[in-house]
C-alpha cells in the first residue's frame, strides 16, 4: 500500500494558521473541496504549500493546498480549496452527543470495531485510532476519544486524528449490516466551526443523513 496524508490535515493546517491571524476569535472553514490526497512515497520528499489570499470587502481569506512531488520540482498538484473567516455563530447548532445517545440502540467494542475498519483499503496506524468507546444506531453514533500520543492535542487547535476518528465513527453504524466493509472519504466539508482546543477525552456525536439531490448514495455527516 501506500503512504498518504489524510484529507482532514489540511482543515486542520488551515486552523492552526488562522488562530494567529485572529487570537481569541472563534474560527469557521467553510467550503472545503477535496481534489487529491498527498502522497508520500519512499524516495521521494513533496513540498506541500498553503497559500492564504485575502478575499475583497470581508475579514476572510481563500486558501489553496498544493504541493509538488519532490522538493518542489515538478508540476504542483492541488490537493484542496476552501474559505476561512472569524465567525460569531454561537455553540449548540447540531444536536450534542447527549441528544443522539437516545438514537443508538447498540455499544461496539473498539477492538471489534477497528479490526473491521481494517478490513477496508484504507489502513490506520495505532496511533491514529483513538476511539475508546462507542455506541451506534440506524445512523447515529456517539464515540469517546482519547489521543494515543501525549500532547497530542497540543499539536494545534484541532488535532487531524481527532477530525479523522469523528469522521469514522460516523461510519460505524454501517459495521454489522452484512455488507463488505468499505471506506468512503470525504469529498468536501461544508463548514468546521472552531471555539476553543479540546481538553482529554473528546466526547463526539455524529448523524448521517442522504445528500439531497444525489442518488449515488453520497451522505452528509453531521458532528
Amino acid at each position: 500500500g501506500r503512504v498518504v496524508i489524510a484529507g482532514v490535515y489540511h482543515p486542520a493546517v488551515v486552523l492552526a494558521i488562522a488562530v494567529d491571524l485572529w487570537p481569541g476569535r472563534a474560527l469557521e472553514v467553510s467550503d472545503v473541496q477535496f481534489y487529491r490526497v498527498v502522497v508520500l512515497d519512499a524516495g521521494v520528499d513533496p513540498e506541500v504549500h498553503v497559500v492564504f489570499t485575502p478575499v475583497d470587502g470581508a475579514d476572510a481569506y481563500r486558501f489553496e493546498i498544493a504541493s509538488a512531488p519532490d522538493q518542489g520540482v515538478g508540476e504542483w498538484i492541488v490537493h484542496a480549496r476552501g474559505r476561512v473567516a472569524p465567525t460569531g455563530a454561537a455553540l449548540g447548532a447540531v444536536p450534542g452527543p447527549a441528544a443522539l445517545l437516545a438514537l443508538t440502540d447498540r455499544e461496539f467494542d473498539p477492538v471489534f470495531a477497528r479490526r473491521e475498519q481494517a478490513r477496508t483499503r484504507i489502513g490506520w496506524s495505532p496511533t491514529w485510532w483513538w476511539i475508546r468507546s462507542l455506541r451506534v444506531g440506524a445512523d447515529a453514533a456517539v464515540a469517546e476519544l482519547e489521543a494515543t500520543v501525549a500532547d497530542a492535542l497540543a499539536w494545534g487547535p484541532i488535532h487531524p486524528a481527532l477530525l479523522d476518528n469523528a469522521v469514522g465513527a460516523a461510519l460505524m453504524p454501517n459495521i454489522g449490516s452484512g455488507r463488505e466493509p468499505v471506506a468512503p472519504v470525504p469529498f468536501a466539508i461544508s463548514k468546521l466551526r472552531w471555539w476553543r482546543s479540546p481538553v482529554g477525552r473528546v466526547r463526539i456525536g455524529t448523524r448521517l443523513r442522504p445528500l439531497q439531490g444525489e442518488g449515488d448514495g453520497s451522505m452528509i455527516s453531521d458532528f
